[in-house]
C-alpha cells in the first residue's frame, strides 16, 4: 500500500494539462524490493495452517464416522425378518471390522490433540518473535498444560485402573 500511494503521488506531481489531454512525464519510481519472509514468520505460518487443516479434518471425520456409525444402528429393519435383521447386521459388523472403523473413530481425538499441539507452537514462536514478557509467562503455561495433558495420556500405561484412560492411550 506505501508503494502504491508513492506511485500515486509522482504521478499526481508529473501530471501537466495540455490543450485538450492530460499527459503524464513523471519519471517511474524505481522498483522495490522484493519481499521475503523471516524464517520464524514461515515457521508460524506453517504450524498454525497445518494445525488448522487438521482441526478441520478431525471436525470433517468426526461427522463421516458419526454418520457411518448410525447407518451401521440401522439394521433392525420393521419389515424384514429377524434372521434378515441377524444377516443385515452381521455383514454391517464384519463391513465395520475390515474397513478398520473402530481403529479410524479413537485416531481423531489424537488428531486434535496433534492440532492444539502444532497451534500452541506457533503461538510459542509468535509471541518469542513479539515481546519476551509475554512470551515467557505464554511458554510457562503452555508447558504446564502440555506436560499435564500428556502425563494423563501416558499415566494409564503404567497404572492399570487409571481413571485417565482414554481411547488415545489404549
Amino acid at each position: 500500500s506505501v508503494q502504491l500511494l508513492a506511485t500515486i503521488a509522482v504521478r499526481l506531481g508529473g501530471v501537466s494539462s495540455s490543450s485538450a489531454f492530460l499527459n503524464s512525464t513523471a519519471a517511474s519510481l524505481p522498483p522495490s524490493p522484493s519481499f521475503e519472509a523471516s524464517a520464524i514468520s514461515i515457521t508460524i505460518n506453517a504450524l498454525w495452517f497445518t494445525s488448522l487443516v487438521l482441526s478441520l479434518a478431525a471436525a470433517l471425520f468426526g461427522m463421516l464416522v458419526k454418520q457411518w456409525c448410525k447407518e451401521y444402528l440401522k439394521w433392525n429393519l420393521a419389515f424384514a425378518s429377524a434372521r434378515e435383521n441377524v444377516l443385515i447386521r452381521q455383514t454391517r459388523f464384519e463391513a465395520r471390522q475390515w474397513w478398520k472403523v473402530p481403529f479410524f473413530a479413537p485416531a481423531l481425538p489424537a488428531l486434535l490433540e496433534i492440532a492444539l499441539v502444532l497451534f500452541l507452537g506457533g503461538m510459542v514462536f509468535f509471541m518469542w518473535s513479539l515481546q519476551s514478557t509475554v512470551a515467557i509467562v505464554l511458554t510457562v503455561v503452555i508447558g504446564i498444560v502440555l506436560a499435564a495433558a500428556l502425563s494423563v495420556t501416558i499415566l494409564p500405561i503404567f497404572c492399570r485402573y487409571c481413571p485417565y484412560r482414554s481411547l488415545t492411550a489404549l
